[in-house]
């Protein structure tokens, strides 16, 4: 019982839910490790379900068909510890029909043994009553030995999908994560996309300020690439997007953040950095473009950036900040693109 109740908690760890369920989720293990008894085996398994629900009710279609084989195995499983709490019913109820069973023999032995006559038919009787216990027992242990062996198997069934359940829930958590990998990878330039940026960029405003430090946010975008587009094709295009931030990484910090906004524009996220600090960092980001060489069909090409940057503030939100860099880089292009411009 306890083994199917450590696997249960095991098969939890394995869950990466969101921070809020983290006291459900240790309340949930705390039970399950304390668990002995096989009648509440089924309650706990419902809430690890709805645990595993939680974690793959969104996940994309394709995933039906495994999902729906998992719910074949929990509903397996809930059967099978049915099952085996309707055989330790059993053996109980038999443990209390042969009390019950050996109880009216002995009170019939001793009324019998009251109305003997004589010493032999006394002890002829005690014989049959002796034989009849005998078979009584006989009888109660092999009932006990098959209902036992049922128990046993359909324990082991129970730990077998158990641990089958756990490592196809192990093979759909690595496949969510590179699900969510994928859908947070820009494809053509190996970038974290908009929404990687989204996700991270609340947190990171949040921690900054609540520690006091500084953070600025640089938005980037290729100068006249609609030009690239349309006079080498979006071939060309697509191999500017890609040359471009492989350039640009070469010149970022550790703990700066990379993002593709969309189209040809860039974010990037500069923790613990002043705006001082942040002009110089984009600056040599900007250099950096600027001295790469670019060539089209055979033919050099001049290719530059515009970046626009700002400080966060106390209490400012990230759409606010986004939106402050953005207005630099359109003051930026509109003064003749190619430099970095910081709102003071």
């Amino acid at each position: 019982m306890l083994q199917i109740s450590h696997a249960l908690s095991g098969l939890m760890n394995n869950l990466q839910l969101p921070s809020h369920y983290d006291e459900e989720v240790a309340l949930l293990k705390k039970a399950l490790l304390k668990n002995d008894n096989l009648q509440q085996l089924p309650k706990l398994l419902d809430e690890v379900i709805h645990f595993i629900m939680i974690i793959i009710g969104k996940t994309q279609e394709s995933l039906t068909n495994y999902l729906s084989q998992l719910n074949k195995q929990l509903a397996s499983i809930n059967a099978t510890v049915v099952t085996s709490y309707q055989s330790q019913k059993s053996l109980s109820e038999s443990r209390e029909g042969l009390n019950t069973k050996l109880q009216l023999q002995v009170e019939d032995t001793s009324k019998a043994v009251q109305g003997a006559n004589n010493l032999d038919s006394l002890k002829d009787l005690i014989n049959d009553r002796l034989t009849t216990i005998s078979d009584t027992m006989t009888e109660y242990r092999t009932s006990m030995l098959e209902k036992e062996k049922q128990a046993a198997q359909s324990i082991t069934m129970l730990k077998n999908k158990v641990t089958r359940m756990e490592k196809d829930t192990t093979s759909l958590r690595s496949l969510l994560q590179e699900r969510l990998a994928q859908a947070m990878t820009d494809s053509l330039t190996d970038l974290p996309n908009r929404t990687a940026y989204q996700d991270a960029i609340l947190p990171l405003c949040k921690l900054m300020q609540k520690n006091q430090q500084p953070l600025c946010l640089a938005v980037c975008d290729i100068d006249h690439f609609k030009r690239v587009n349309d006079t080498w094709g979006h071939l060309a295009g697509d191999k500017v997007l890609r040359l471009v931030p492989k350039q640009i990484r070469t010149v970022l910090a550790e703990e700066d953040l990379f993002f593709r906004y969309g189209g040809e524009e860039f974010v990037l996220v500069f923790p613990h950095t002043t705006s001082e600090e942040a002009e110089t960092r984009a600056e040599t980001i900007r250099q950096a473009v600027e001295k790469t060489p670019f060539n089209m069909q055979g033919e050099p090409v001049s290719i530059s950036v515009s970046i626009g940057v700002a400080q966060l503030a106390p209490e400012e939100d990230p759409e606010s900040l986004f939106s402050r860099a953005d207005k630099q880089l359109y003051l930026a292009k509109e003064s003749g693109r190619n430099k970095v411009l910081v709102e003071r």
